[in-house]
């Protein structure tokens, strides 16, 4: 099968190194593409790290492809920068997925735009070392990754779960990815803007009232997200636990010393440079709360406090 992965950060090499395991014709398509290939590694996660190298063609025109991998920042699909590359990838006609979250109204802007979207909900987390060229992966069998089913493709979607699981990324097709989708990434949002209003983790237990502010954030995304749709069973269990100061105090303290990585990652991944996607998700989110009647003044007072935080990291530099 011929893929060609459009975006060339942590998530799309993830799936392109995956993809290219399993034995797929894989090209990574990235701005710049001065460079004839891409060489790195990839570091999988574990009680045993694995070290494997991996080289990729890359290109900065839309190569001949059978299924487009779309791993583009939520706030860039919105921007008109973009439009060319749409332009473009409507003239294949190819069915396109979409590895990035997308909250209902950025998924039916880009429905209308193409002729065939899939949406999927990736269980992976990675971060992209440009300095040593190394990608650091974290996944398990226990949480796979969900696919949309194809509708004008048959089998595309099936074909994509195979090569996945071939290349060491367990997954799965879903009908119900799109409802899913929506209520996971509600549901675990308020967890990614406190990672910009908190800074790091191990500084959030000596300020109590982010931990309150955080979980009656939880509680009310919660509370819409179940009307959104089913959330997945692990996310569902950590904002669940999270939502209590107490616990999330706990952990704040203990996680960092098991999993110093995996914190690091996502201090990193969910910090300042998701600022622009946090600001139109809260404001997404927010109208989302109106239309169901779960309206969610915690959360805009959490992204409230990672405005001010950047402001003023801004500001000291």
């Amino acid at each position: 099968m011929r893929i060609a992965v459009i975006g060339a950060g942590a998530l799309g090499r993830a799936f392109a190194a995956a993809l290219r395991r399993a034995g797929a014709d894989v090209t990574l398509v990235t701005r710049q593409g001065h460079e004839q290939s891409a060489q790195f590694t990839v570091c999988h996660r574990g009680l045993w790290d694995q070290l494997r190298a991996v080289t990729l063609p890359v290109s900065s025109t839309l190569p001949v492809a059978e299924l487009y991998l779309l791993a583009i920042r939520g706030e860039q699909l919105e921007e008109t920068q973009v439009e060319p590359l749409l332009a473009a990838l409507r003239e294949t006609q190819m069915p396109v997925l979409l590895l990035s979250p997308v909250l209902p109204a950025g998924a039916a802007r880009m429905r209308e735009r193409l002729p065939e979207v899939i949406l999927s909900m990736p269980a992976v987390a990675c971060h992209w070392h440009p300095e040593h060229q190394r990608l650091d992966f974290w996944s398990s069998r226990f949480a796979p990754t969900e696919i949309e089913p194809s509708t004008r493709t048959p089998g595309a979607s099936r074909t994509f779960v195979r090569l996945l699981r071939r290349g060491g990324i367990a997954a799965r097709v879903t009908p119900d990815v799109a409802r899913a989708g929506v209520a996971t990434t509600v549901a675990f949002f308020p967890l990614q803007v406190a990672v910009v209003a908190g800074g790091r983790l191990l500084s959030w237990p000596r300020t109590p009232e982010l931990l309150q502010q955080i979980g009656l954030a939880l509680r009310e995304a919660s509370t819409l997200a179940r009307q959104l749709g089913p959330i997945a069973l692990g996310i569902r269990v950590l904002v669940g636990l999270a939502s209590f100061p107490s616990l999330l105090r706990l952990g704040c303290r203990v996680v960092p010393y098991l999993q110093p990585s995996l914190v690091r990652f996502l201090e990193h991944h969910f910090g300042p440079k998701l600022l622009a996607q946090h600001r139109l998700f809260t404001a997404q989110i927010a109208q989302l709360g109106l239309e169901h009647g779960c309206p969610t003044p915690h959360l805009s007072r959490l992204m409230a406090l990672a405005n001010e935080r950047c402001g003023s990291s801004k500001a000291q530099h």
